[in-house]
């Protein structure tokens, strides 16, 4: 059963991807060949990222490439021309700029999975770190562990809720010593994943199963913690956990067992959780970012949304419907700052959160708009350096959009102080351009492929070290390589300060090998 339904998802996949490119083919506007080649290597890339002795980093830099470039691209050739992405305005849609993005598109993939293959060629980490002694504690201590990290969850998840120390999009209303926040911020966004990995495999190392209560505490801390963070992405690090036990119950069936009907229940159960945490996060993002305005502007734009068939154009339905504002005015009540979110239908929710897959993942749209910059101005690295100097400036727009789209708007200048009529005294946005279209700053497709196969050797020994230096602990691998890889997929804000989360990280891993390897 357990492979069967492996063998239905990757058909689905397979079967989804020639929908979409059959669809996408015919629409677009260049070279067809171009396009033909860009989907063969992306699958091509995807395929080989899957056989015997590939990495966890590759898999996952991989996917998020795909979603965010050929992924995007292809649902916006294919069905939602009438609405392009946010960055890719200023994009010239000729044959000969189509046909160059789909090879600056492409050399990503190919880079990593050069990489890849390089490390292969590497005989470092070749071994792993064993200690009895540190599962032997375990099984002494193991009920005391799970409960003391359960109430240090709930007990971050609150303070954290309650003090907005961290939270996705708004800035502290409070001036907390570094020591304090750095431990949050730690804790929330790789700690409290770390601690789990770790439990789990403890788990498997002593009593060779998962038990109902790991997997409880698992979709927990998951589902609390990203509440508590106001964050929608609460699927993404607990699915790297789950791949991880997946993985190791191949490479390790002989040593542990795996209850397939138990692990299916949890991810359903995960996927049902995910649901409720996107629309519970974004009624209190409506509440905590946004002004009384701009709710009922939303709510407007949510009814033309819902009843989209009944209009030629959302302008018309604006046009239409706009005593709804006034009415909807009235009902709602903004005293004491205890607003009340405007109530949507179940239905538009999803259609929302369908709405936010899309043009949530970021790619192509940054691509499009450094090559669109580039018809006027010079790429070069003086660019990068530019980037470097960037500073955390909560009065104005990040670098990379003010420089790469706002540069081409008229009046682009007072867009921040419009927007910021939206939006609450602590909330800020960010506009990000993701580790391809940063590293084509300099406008050199040879330096963006030897960056990204740099880059990818780095993290593949890394992901070899934390094998090394755990036990052979493949669930920590990939949720370590997973947060790398959603970093760099999302890199590009202030990136000077890239050290702190990279710091935190390299600073888990030697505590970790410091342990396994000392403790007696």
């Amino acid at each position: 059963m357990y492979k069967y339904l492996i063998y239905f998802f990757t058909l689905f996949f397979f079967i989804g991807f020639l929908i979409i490119f059959c669809n996408s083919i015919i629409a677009f506007e260049g070279n067809k060949v171009f396009y033909f080649l860009f989907s063969v290597i992306v699958l091509s890339t995807l395929i080989f990222s899957f056989r015997q002795n590939s990495f966890f980093f590759e898999k996952y830099i991989l996917a998020y490439l795909f979603l965010g470039f050929w992924l995007k691209f292809s649902l916006y050739l294919a069905f939602f021309q009438n609405s392009i992405f946010g960055g890719a305005e200023n994009f010239e849609f000729t044959e000969k700029n189509l046909n160059h993005l789909m090879i600056t598109s492409s050399i990503p993939f190919l880079s990593i999975s050069t990489a890849s293959f390089l490390s292969n060629q590497i005989p470092f980490f070749k071994n792993y770190i064993y200690n009895k002694k540190i599962t032997d504690t375990y099984n002494k201590k193991r009920l005391t562990v799970i409960i003391l990290f359960f109430f240090i969850v709930v007990f971050i998840g609150l303070t954290n809720y309650q003090l907005g120390i961290y939270q996705k999009g708004l800035r502290s209303s409070y001036d907390l010593s570094f020591l304090i926040s750095g431990a949050y911020k730690w804790f929330l966004l790789m700690g409290s994943g770390i601690i789990i990995t770790i439990i789990i495999k403890l788990e498997l190392d002593s009593k060779k199963k998962i038990g109902s209560m790991i997997y409880f505490l698992m979709l927990f801390e998951s589902f609390f913690l990203n509440i508590s963070l106001l964050s929608r992405a609460m699927i993404f690090n607990l699915s790297s956990i789950f791949f991880g036990i997946h993985v190791g119950f191949l490479k390790c069936k002989k040593y542990i067992y795996l209850n397939k009907s138990s692990f299916f229940i949890t991810i359903i159960i995960s996927l049902l959780l995910f649901l409720l945490s996107n629309i519970l996060v974004n009624d209190l993002r409506q509440q905590k970012y946004f002004t009384k305005k701009f709710i009922l502007k939303k709510y407007l734009e949510d009814v033309c949304l819902e009843n989209e068939k009944l209009y030629t154009s959302k302008v018309q339905c604006m046009s239409t419907n706009k005593n709804l504002i006034e009415k909807k005015n009235e009902q709602m009540s903004f005293l004491n700052n205890k607003d009340k979110n405007i109530n949507q239908s179940f239905k538009l929710k999803l259609k929302k959160i369908a709405q936010l897959i899309y043009i949530r993942f970021v790619g192509i749209e940054s691509v499009m708009a450094v090559q669109a910059y580039g018809y006027n101005n010079d790429l070069n690295f003086g660019n990068l350096k530019e980037a470097f100097n960037e500073k955390i400036d909560y009065s104005d727009f990040n670098h990379y959009y003010k420089k790469y789209v706002l540069a081409f708007w008229e009046n682009g200048n007072q867009k921040f102080d419009l927007d910021k009529e939206s939006l609450q005294p602590l909330q800020y946005t960010i506009h990000l351009p993701g580790i391809v279209a940063f590293l084509l700053y300099p406008g050199s497709l040879p330096f963006l492929f030897g960056s990204m196969l740099f880059l990818s050797i780095l993290f593949i020994l890394l992901e070899k070290f934390v094998l090394f230096s755990s036990g052979n602990n493949l669930i920590l691998a990939s949720f370590i390589s997973h947060l790398i890889a959603y970093r760099l997929a999302h890199f590009g804000y202030v990136p000077s300060q890239s050290y702190l989360f990279f710091g935190s990280l390299i600073f888990s891993i030697c505590t970790i090998f410091i342990i396994f390897k000392f403790y007696k």
